[in-house]
């Protein structure tokens, strides 16, 4: 799912299509989508994908599991199961696509999340099975990667979302180490933030994250069942929904052992 001012974009992986659906604002002027009110703005049909000409159908089969949209309005879908990055613009020419399934440089496996970075032109692509990251240009052509296996700074167990800050900085989430590690714009390792558990500033299989435009960091911390916001230096701020799963012991817990 990707966000536009006050539209969102959402993946329908099964139907093979992008839906944009308009937002309402609520008496607290957040944003909602508000079922019977929030509006369908428009659906591309992935299906129909047409050659850069438009004039016959690509032959490609695309099955987005993320995806990130451009300021031209041009799409980078993400699809885990062939490891393609595919482009497309909003009329539904194919512009590029690079990448297929393995473990050599450009090729992935079982990737889950891409984000992009306009001004430096490059765009990011968790590599989760691969343990890295990998940037590329926006052309397809790999720049550099980053991340291995392991438990070490700067090691991934299971890499899972990805996002930028307004410093350029590289938020991954690992779901394995239940931890945010961050890295700078060129992928040397700075700090992670996090640790397994239940309590504030815990994470347990921490997924998706994204970065506010206010720099607050929000994280899908999916094993726990909750959002959980930190600021910018990774102090917790803020839990949205809870609800205690069994077999995640907190830290008074622990402390009981």
């Amino acid at each position: 799912m990707g966000g536009d001012g006050e539209e969102a974009y959402v993946t329908d992986v099964a139907l093979r299509r992008i839906q944009k659906f308009g937002l309402q604002r609520d008496d607290r002027e957040r944003l909602r989508y508000v079922r019977g009110m929030s509006r369908l703005v428009k659906s591309l049909d992935l299906t129909q994908i047409v050659s850069p000409d438009g004039k016959t159908q690509a032959q490609i089969d695309v099955e987005p599991d993320a995806m990130v949209r451009d300021e031209q309005g041009t799409y980078y879908l993400l699809d885990s199961g062939t490891g393609f990055v595919t482009v497309i613009d909003s009329d539904l020419h194919l512009v590029k696509q690079w990448g297929g399934y393995g473990d050599e440089p450009g090729k992935f496996r079982s990737p889950t999340d891409i984000t992009l970075d306009e001004s430096a032109r490059r765009v990011f692509v968790v590599d989760r099975l691969n343990y890295r990251i990998q940037v590329f240009d926006l052309q397809g052509d790999l720049l550099f990667s980053f991340g291995e296996y392991g438990t070490r700074p700067g090691q991934l167990l299971d890499p899972f979302g990805i996002a930028l800050d307004s410093e350029g900085r590289i938020l991954v989430s690992d779901t394995g180490g239940n931890a945010i590690h961050i890295f700078d714009h060129d992928g040397a390792f700075i700090e992670s933030w996090g640790s397994t558990g239940s309590d504030e500033g815990q994470l347990y299989k921490p997924r998706g994250i994204v970065v506010g435009d206010d720099g607050r960091v929000l994280v899908s911390d999916y094993g726990n069942h909750r959002i959980q916001i930190f600021d910018a230096s990774g102090k917790s701020v803020a839990m949205l929904g809870w609800r205690k799963p069994r077999g995640i012991p907190n830290a008074s817990e622990k402390s009981n052992e």
